[in-house]
């Protein structure tokens, strides 16, 4: 999780509640089982928030996040394949251009969804491109 682009305007926006609530949906409803969890470049104020909320955790959660300074980030090498880090973190993945791929696909199969879907119905209900 990259943190870099965090603005004061957001964390302004939330208070405790909103902390609490984060992370019980990260913590008891994330539908995975997470390993660890990575937090980059976070600022003072940020760096505060999110280690106060590590308070909410269990113990097993919050020794899986790792805070790294960005002069740290080589930590994640030693455990990540390079193949799999985007480019601003020293790896070697074009997020740019795979992210437009996974959009289009992703459009591209919602619409065949929705057409086959259209399509089904239409036959069920006996009506009939062909005219018989």
């Amino acid at each position: 999780m990259d943190l870099h682009e965090t603005s004061m305007t957001l964390l302004r926006s939330l208070n405790q509640k909103d902390v609490k609530r984060a992370v019980s949906m990260w913590q008891d409803a994330f539908p995975c089982k997470i390993g660890r969890i990575f937090v980059l470049n976070l600022g003072t104020v940020t760096a505060r928030i999110c280690k106060s909320a590590l308070g909410f955790l269990n113990k097993k959660t919050q020794s899986r996040i790792v805070f790294l300074a960005p002069k740290k980030v080589s930590v994640l090498h030693a455990v990540t394949p390079k193949a799999l880090l985007p480019k601003t973190l020293g790896g070697d993945a074009d997020m740019d251009s795979y992210w437009c791929m996974y959009v289009e696909q992703q459009l591209q199969n919602e619409s065949e969804a929705r057409q086959q879907a259209y399509v089904s119905a239409a036959g069920q209900r006996g009506f009939s491109c062909w005219g018989a």
